[in-house]
C-alpha cells in the first residue's frame, strides 16, 4: 500500500472555499438589499425581519463550511503517513478522525463581524418605534453601533458580554442568567428564537470592542 493511494481530499477543501467565497459575496448583496428595503420597502419591519432570518442562517452556514474547511485539513495531514500507519487505518478510525476534528473546529467559529453589523443595525431599526422608514443607511448602521453596545435589559452599557449562539445577540452576562431563570425566549424585541443558559457563548469580538473603546474613547 503505497501513500499516494490514499484518497485526497484537497479537491473537497477547494470547493467548500468556493462555496464560503460564495457566501461573503452574498452577504455583500445582503447589505446592499438592507439599505434598499429601509428606504424603498412599504414594509419594512417584515421585509427586514426575514432579511435577518436568512442572514442568521447564511452566518450558521458560512461558520459550518469554515469548520469543514479546517476538519478536512486536518484529516488530510493525520491519515497521510507511513505506509504501516495507512495500514491501521479503517473507516471508523477516520471517522472518529473526522468527528473529532469537526468538533473542535466548530467551537473556534465566530460570526462574520459584517453580518454581525447588519443583524444589529436590523435589530435596532425594528425595536426604535419612533424610527422613521424613510431613514437612511448610514444613520441605521450609526445607530446599530451605539446602540448594540446596550444590555436589551437593563439598557446599560455591557460589560461582560456574552451572546446567544442561535440569534447573534449580545447580554450583560448576570444579567441574562437572572433573565433565564424564568424566561425561555430571547428579550430582543422582534426576536422569536427560544433561549437558555446552554445557547449563551462569551462574546470575545465585543469584548475586545468594548476594550478598545475604553482606551480609545474619541475614536
Amino acid at each position: 500500500m503505497s501513500v499516494n493511494n490514499v484518497p485526497s481530499v484537497r479537491f473537497e477543501a477547494e470547493e467548500l472555499h468556493t462555496v464560503n467565497s460564495i457566501l461573503v459575496e452574498t452577504f455583500t448583496k445582503c447589505d446592499v438589499l438592507k439599505s434598499d428595503l429601509v428606504q424603498y420597502s412599504p414594509n419594512p419591519k417584515k421585509d427586514l425581519l426575514d432579511l435577518r432570518e436568512k442572514l442568521v442562517d447564511l452566518a450558521e452556514m458560512q461558520k459550518d463550511v469554515a469548520a469543514l474547511i479546517t476538519t478536512i485539513e486536518t484529516v488530510e495531514s493525520e491519515v497521510q503517513g507511513t505506509e504501516d500507519v495507512l495500514k491501521k487505518l479503517n473507516f471508523n478510525k477516520v471517522s472518529k478522525i473526522f468527528d473529532k476534528a469537526y468538533k473542535s473546529a466548530l467551537k473556534e467559529q465566530y460570526t462574520n463581524e459584517d453580518v454581525e453589523n447588519m443583524i444589529c443595525a436590523v435589530d435596532t431599526f425594528i425595536s426604535n418605534k419612533n424610527s422613521d422608514v424613510n431613514t437612511g443607511n448610514e444613520e441605521l448602521v450609526v445607530t446599530a453601533t451605539k446602540e448594540s453596545y446596550l444590555d436589551p435589559l437593563t439598557k446599560c452599557p455591557i460589560k461582560d458580554p456574552v451572546k446567544s449562539k442561535t440569534c447573534h445577540h449580545n447580554f450583560e452576562r448576570n444579567t441574562i442568567l437572572k433573565y433565564l431563570q424564568k424566561n425561555s425566549r430571547c428579550p430582543y424585541s422582534g426576536c422569536v428564537k427560544s433561549l437558555s443558559r446552554e445557547d449563551l457563548v462569551e462574546d470575545l469580538a465585543l469584548k475586545r470592542k468594548l476594550l478598545n473603546m475604553k482606551q480609545n474613547p474619541n475614536k
